[in-house]
């Protein structure tokens, strides 16, 4: 997150900063509910809500250029989709971690990404 750099991941899709602010603005807002989808599939030990729901968030967060939180999403996915024994709380407290550092860093500089 520390490396963030909202203009190369717009150029990287192809838009403007005024469509990339857009695009972030919505993502911190949906970032709380599928960070909280992703926690309860945890908790229930299900399989495929964790597959579906770190492959959606993954999504969104390779297309924004969060590299180190769409890499978590793909470590849950990915065990998820093959049901390995793997420490999904563990990889979740992580992406929690850095979903609440997107979160902050959105907070700081929302309306002002360049």
């Amino acid at each position: 997150m520390k490396d963030y750099d909202a203009e190369k991941a717009a150029a990287a899709i192809g838009i403007d900063m005024q469509s990339m602010r857009m695009l972030l603005d919505m993502f911190a807002e949906s970032l709380d509910e599928a960070v909280g989808n992703i926690a309860s599939a945890v908790k229930a030990g299900d399989m495929e809500a964790m597959q579906v729901s770190g492959h959606k968030l993954k999504g969104s967060a390779a297309n924004l250029g969060f590299d180190r939180l769409a890499e978590l999403c793909r470590m849950i996915e990915s065990g998820a989709k093959t049901g390995a024994a793997y420490d999904y709380a563990g990889t979740f407290c992580e992406l929690e971690k850095e979903a609440g550092e997107i979160k902050a860093w959105h907070g700081r500089t929302a309306g002002n990404v360049s």
